[in-house]
């Protein structure tokens, strides 16, 4: 079995390599003493295509391979952890999951910002009592018309203060339930930041919603 890269994979990291000495090694030390998430390097990276590093062309993503995306992520990783973990909670956690379980008019809606930059998300699973237990998920979902309204309190969400979409989950009638929410909902809050002692670029909040209202047409996959 072959386990070496190939001249495309390598290709890539050589390119990861540049853009991180150059745009991150440098300001990583400051932006993790200042607890100041990295905004700067994340507009040179969507400029880049990494925003977008595993969406198709038709998004506007780079459509890497999963090999190329980890070397991007291990690159970022080795001068900036923050700004690592910042780019994959947007990319695995929220533009994939659209890409994997999103409708159509959801993927044409949010992938493209997603890519550019335009947008950044947040992963909003956490919460007091639960912790990371999906099935103790506390946060409600009712109908209202063409509407849901969501309420519960979010913890720990990563990129929560600097996202401009929300992939929330939330309990409903039929079981865990998971929507996206843009930042300006009706009935969000985005709270608190809350202090860690590493990972201090990256921004974890925590999210309030109260009557929080998104259309059904929001609600990513099916029950579970």
């Amino acid at each position: 079995m072959e386990f070496t890269f190939s001249e495309e994979q390598e290709m890539f990291r050589a390119m990861f390599r540049d853009f991180s000495e150059k745009e991150l090694a440098p300001k990583a030390e400051d932006l993790d003493h200042e607890e100041r998430p990295p905004m700067e390097a994340l507009r040179k990276a969507a400029q880049q295509g990494f925003l977008g590093a595993t969406l198709p062309e038709e998004y506007f993503g780079a459509e890497l391979d999963y090999v190329s995306y980890a070397l991007l992520i291990e690159t970022l990783a080795q001068d900036c952890m923050s700004t690592a973990v910042t780019l994959a909670t947007h990319v695995s956690l929220v533009a994939m999951s659209i890409l994997e379980h999103g409708s159509d008019a959801q993927k044409e809606e949010f992938l493209p910002l997603l890519a550019a930059g335009e947008m950044l998300g947040a992963f909003a699973l956490t919460e007091p009592e639960a912790g990371s237990d999906a099935q103790a998920v506390q946060t409600r979902v009712t109908a209202d018309g063409e509407d849901v309204l969501l309420n519960g309190v979010k913890t720990w969400v990563a990129n929560g203060e600097i996202a401009g979409l929300y992939l929330v989950f939330a309990r409903g009638e039929a079981g865990l339930e998971a929507y996206l929410v843009p930042r300006d909902a009706p009935g969000l809050t985005v709270g608190h930041r809350e202090p860690t002692l590493g990972l201090r670029s990256v921004t974890f909040n925590t999210l309030y919603l109260e009557d929080c209202r998104v259309p059904q047409a929001n609600r990513l996959g099916g029950d579970g």
